[in-house]
């Protein structure tokens, strides 16, 4: 039986790795830096920096199974300002810069504000969905799904409800949102680093139940 609760301050550098190890085959990164080591550590420096971040300004849910993290998601609130550079830099961006290097950096994260255009198009007030993994050595358990149904979307209605969106550039993933009641609502490609990545924006919306 899986438990859900927010993160803890000490346990934000283990989320980050497991974050990392879930997202080594993952386009949103892998175009950029190929070598596996190298990539590793670049997307362990963005996770650091995100969840750093986000545990001041958003907020961090874990499942738990057997004392031990296997799943990993971060909700911006609704109405709340995009995380600034500074406080971005505060949590530890020069990291990222540091472990992608300059140039691969910046491609990301070009790419990365490309890919939420259409999420912050909507013009009501919505939840982000900024992160969503597994632990690697737990895909496929349906830990996914019990996250989001039994722990995200509860979460949401407790705290006012209203649209929940997010962004994938996995067609797999995309039918793992649609399975679990997300509406597609716009497709489009992104072109970076000669590498055309499908990008798949997503909505739900979820009643408020206090």
């Amino acid at each position: 039986m899986l438990e859900y609760r927010l993160i803890k301050k000490e346990e934000l550098r283990k989320c980050a790795e497991i974050c990392a190890g879930a997202y080594l085959d993952y386009e949103y990164f892998s175009i950029f830096v190929k070598d596996k080591k190298k990539l590793f550590d670049f997307i362990l420096a963005i996770m650091r920096t995100a969840l750093n971040a986000g545990y001041k300004k958003q907020v961090v849910l874990v499942g738990i199974d057997q004392e031990q993290i296997v799943s990993v998601a971060q909700l911006k609130k609704p109405n709340t300002k995009e995380l600034s550079f500074g406080s971005c830099f505060l949590s530890g961006a020069l990291r990222i810069f540091l472990a992608g290097g300059v140039k691969s950096t910046i491609e990301w994260l070009n790419m990365s504000e490309a890919s939420e255009q259409a999420c912050r198009r909507i013009p009501e007030p919505r939840w982000y969905l900024n992160s969503f993994i597994v632990a690697k050595d737990h895909q496929r358990e349906g830990i996914g799904s019990s996250m989001l149904q039994n722990c995200v979307i509860p979460y949401i209605a407790k705290h006012g409800g209203g649209p929940l969106t997010l962004v994938t550039n996995s067609e797999g993933n995309s039918e793992f949102y649609k399975k679990n009641g997300f509406a597609e609502f716009c497709f489009e490609h992104l072109f970076y680093m000669n590498t055309d990545l499908g990008n798949w924006s997503f909505k739900k919306e979820i009643p408020n139940s206090v």
